[in-house]
């Protein structure tokens, strides 16, 4: 016991249940019953103990695959020595430190490093260290999460071979490396091919591209029901206009959700349409509390610097009924055939969501004419409907009556010539194969004249 030197510091006065040596450290450690785990300092008198360590790039290879090995002995050896099983081919660093080795048979590899100092020597084997088959596992996967849209570039990953081929060139910036940038303008497969070795195999990842983030990428509408459109991950561009911030329920502006004047914009997409032969138009929606505005410009790109006209805008116009989503009531003296820009946003720049937009050529609020009791002779139920609805008659003539169903760009979607019983009778009508939106029901017989709207959803 003459030969012990007390070199306690750092370690409990305590039972130990467990002692380790972390050689690459120099520390000692020390596992002990409910005081914890304990570390000191190697003790020294000036001679580092000698050890033999190494690590691997990876367990699994292929046949004649890459595998890296990495020397950690001590770091005052004066040489080492690596030991593979005969079919390795080799290459080393310039001191050995790193060795790059290729296994050209299937099967478990051995691996063994000597470490050498002085006269001493030690040894580490390692049994079955390393597998090597003809099994390539590699993914790929995308840096744009559940959302990509055009005009964003998104980085492409794969991991898991040594070498890759990217395809189609046409949407990448590069076709070869674990890494590439990736910018599709519409929904596009990507391919890539691994290889490691003799593997070899190809994976993909699709890219579902969202048009209508940016303004030049603004999608056309049509007369009726368009979408369903989302604004997910969606961002606002550098100039992005929004109309004033003053009344929720006005016709020119939208709400100020925080009362700060921030934070109007965040995930904003971009429509168009063509002003209509009437001059008239109107837009409805539904989905989510969304606010909606409507642009005059010359071009998209003038919208980011100013050169536009606000025609109207609105944030609330539905109520708790549908969401508070957004609606345009009516904007008129449109030039036929003119293109002009629609921006849908979440209200408050923070709502994101599924919705429908439907666009109309009269507009939103018609309201139903005020008639006398005995002026009443029809109405419609249910309103609104799923496309069948009935027609209940009040006539007190015998005579001929024709009804006609309008869509509100004036074309007749249904015709029916009829004979009024002079009684109370009641009509099915059907108008299924027809789109979703607003009609005009007119009932016309030899003396009178009455029209209703229909809803159809």
């Amino acid at each position: 016991m003459d030969s012990w030197v007390d070199f306690s510091e750092g370690l409990p006065n305590v039972i130990i249940n467990e002692l380790e040596i972390f050689y690459p450290d120099f520390i000692i450690r020390a596992g002990t019953y409910g005081r914890g785990l304990w570390e000191s300092k190697l003790y020294s008198a000036g001679i580092s103990p000698l050890f033999a360590e190494f690590s691997t790039d990876k367990y699994s290879v292929c046949v004649e695959g890459e595998v890296k090995l990495i020397n950690h002995s001590t770091s005052t050896t004066d040489s080492i020595a690596w030991f593979f099983d005969a079919d390795a081919v080799t290459q080393f660093s310039s001191n050995k430190d790193t060795a790059f080795v290729r296994f050209g048979q299937e099967g478990d590899k051995n691996i063994t490093l000597i470490a050498y100092k002085n006269a001493d020597a030690d040894t580490l084997s390692r049994a079955a260290y390393i597998s090597v088959n003809m099994d390539l596992d590699f993914s790929v996967f995308s840096s744009s999460g559940d959302y990509f849209w055009r005009g964003d570039t998104t980085l492409l990953y794969a991991i898991g071979a040594e070498s890759y081929e990217w395809y189609p060139e046409i949407f990448l910036s590069t076709t070869n490396g674990d890494q590439v940038s990736a910018f599709p303008n519409t929904n596009t497969t990507i391919y890539v091919t691994g290889t490691e070795g003799q593997c070899s195999l190809t994976d993909s990842i699709k890219i579902e591209v969202n048009q209508n983030n940016l303004v030049r990428y603004a999608l056309p509408l049509d007369l009726g029901e368009n979408g369903p459109y989302i604004n997910f991950g969606a961002s606002i561009e550098l100039g992005e206009p929004h109309p004033p911030l003053e009344d929720c329920n006005s016709q020119t502006d939208w709400c100020d959700e925080f009362g700060d004047g921030l934070n109007v914009l965040a995930n904003s997409v971009w429509f168009t349409f063509q002003g209509t032969a009437t001059g008239n138009i109107s837009i409805d929606s539904r989905g989510f509390d969304n606010q909606i505005a409507v642009y005059d410009s010359p071009h998209p790109d003038s919208i980011l610097v100013g050169n536009y006209s606000l025609l109207a805008a609105n944030d609330d116009y539905n109520g708790t009924e549908f969401n508070y989503s957004a609606a345009i009531t009516h904007i008129s003296n449109l030039q036929s055939g003119k293109i002009y820009w629609v921006q849908v946003d979440g209200s408050g720049g923070n709502d994101e969501g599924e919705f429908y937009l439907y666009l109309y050529n009269n507009p939103l609020d018609i309201p139903e004419i005020e008639r006398p009791e005995e002026l009443n002779h029809f109405n419609i139920f249910p309103n609104p409907s799923s496309g069948d609805f009935s027609i209940s008659i009040n006539s007190i003539k015998f005579e001929n009556a024709q009804i006609q169903v309008y869509s509100l760009q004036g074309k007749i979607v249904y015709s029916k010539n009829i004979n009024l019983s002079g009684a109370n009778q009641e009509l099915q009508i059907s108008l299924d194969n027809n789109a979703t939106g607003l009609y005009l029901v007119k009932l016309s017989s030899e003396s009178w004249t009455e029209t209703r709207k229909i809803l159809i959803e």
